[in-house]
């Protein structure tokens, strides 16, 4: 009975992981964002001083909930926009991934995870931090274009200082999606060597027994 409830968390908790890192985090972030190329980054700071530092919240129970799922649904329509190239590709019959060699990546990834849990689970937190950094650069950037629309209809030197953090911030996430995607792609390729010659251990294993029982029963 322990051994199944522990296998359940574990196959629950690299899901809620994901969820959390790769859609809640970024949407939260952007959704801020947003809220202060509206309102403005001063009006922004005092507004959530207001909801944070009070004794009292403003912010009840339900209005963090539909915060958290517009969050969620703003983070899976920017990933949206991210993938967009790789449903013209498939639209149009081409293959989505540019190594086309046998097994495809997805192939490696499920097998990872089922043979290697816990290797399949870093695997899993490397592609939410992929998906986190996806988010947020198409998010900062709506934000930037949002904010240079405004500053240029009515300049202000908030208005710049925010679109210099938007750019900053920007050509950091960009950096962080690089080094994230490299990352899992050597992992990815050291894991799946290590399952190759876990195979070809138990291959050669199995030879020997089998060795062993012919040569017994002669």
């Amino acid at each position: 009975m322990a051994n199944s409830e522990f296998s359940t968390i574990t196959e629950i908790v690299p899901q809620i992981s994901y969820d959390l890192i790769g859609r809640i985090v970024p949407g939260i972030t952007v959704l801020i964002s947003l809220i202060a190329v509206v309102m403005g980054p001063r009006e922004t700071l005092h507004w959530m001083d207001e909801i944070i530092l009070r004794p009292n919240p403003p912010l009840s129970g339900w209005a963090i909930v539909l915060a958290i799922i517009a969050a969620y649904v703003l983070a899976m329509l920017l990933d949206g926009l991210w993938q967009i190239p790789v449903c013209i590709r498939r639209l149009r019959g081409l293959p989505c991934e540019p190594d086309l060699t046998h097994p495809s990546t997805s192939l490696k990834f499920d097998l990872i995870n089922q043979r290697l849990p816990k290797a399949g689970s870093w695997m899993t937190k490397l592609y939410a931090e992929t998906n986190l950094a996806r988010v947020l650069i198409l998010g900062w950037t709506l934000c930037a274009a949002i904010n240079g629309w405004n500053m240029i209809r009515s300049y202000s030197l908030d208005k710049l200082w925010l679109e210099c953090i938007f750019i900053v911030v920007i050509a950091g996430a960009l950096g962080v999606s690089s080094s994230i995607t490299t990352t899992r792609e050597d992992s990815l390729k050291n894991l799946w060597e290590i399952l190759k010659a876990q195979d070809t251990s138990q291959k050669e294993d199995r030879k020997e027994q089998e060795t062993e029982s012919l040569s017994r029963s002669l």
